[in-house]
């Protein structure tokens, strides 16, 4: 059985006897996967946008987690990182896979601001005494 297979499952037994005597009878099986996935992490650098945002996704974290499955889900803690937090950031990558199982790991992101600076600019009257 493999991954394909998870859930219950009718199968059905045969016995042959020395004499060729055959008995069979069915068996519910329940297959379930419960290896936790592995979780590995990337330290990403990441840029902020042109609102002072940068949104982190799972994948971003992500540095080649597995399952013996399926992966379903990666999450990202902290979500969302701001201009306060330039520099260098702890984060959380959490992986989850088909069976509800989840493992995480520490990831650090690096905030950049590569954005040029906007001058606003306006004209003033400067009055001499």
């Amino acid at each position: 059985f493999d991954c394909e297979n998870s859930g219950a499952r009718v199968v059905t037994v045969t016995a042959v006897s020395r004499s060729d005597k055959i008995g069979t009878c069915q068996s519910q099986i329940t297959v379930r996967d419960q290896a936790q996935p592995e979780a590995l992490c990337a330290n990403p650098v990441l840029a902020l946008n042109a609102d002072g945002i940068v949104n982190v996704q799972g994948s971003d974290l992500d540095g080649g987690s597995t399952d013996d499955c399926v992966i379903t889900e990666l999450i990202a803690s902290p979500s969302q990182l701001t201009c306060g937090d330039l520099g260098v950031n702890a984060a959380i990558l959490t992986v989850r896979d088909g069976a509800g199982q989840s493992s995480g790991c520490a990831a650090q992101i690096t905030v950049l601001d590569n954005m040029d600076p906007v001058a606003l600019c306006q004209d003033v009257n400067v009055f001499l005494d």
